[in-house]
């Protein structure tokens, strides 16, 4: 799985996609094209760093921990 890929949704498996909206900083965020639930907006940095955190975000599981 490469850096920028999406995970399926953990909760239906349903298709994952990137949602970007730039205001006055870059919110970025991930959610499910089936289900509808999204990860939190990040936002604190440039839009490199805010996607590859909201990336990182949306792919962490919890059977990943050590």
């Amino acid at each position: 799985m490469s850096e920028e890929e999406l995970r399926p949704c953990p909760f239906c498996g349903g298709k994952a996609a990137l949602h970007i909206g730039a205001v006055e900083f870059v919110d970025v965020e991930v959610g499910c094209e089936a289900c509808g639930v999204r990860s939190g907006n990040h936002g604190d940095g440039t839009e490199v760093q805010n996607r590859s955190a909201a990336i990182a975000a949306w792919n962490r599981r919890v059977c990943d921990a050590p």
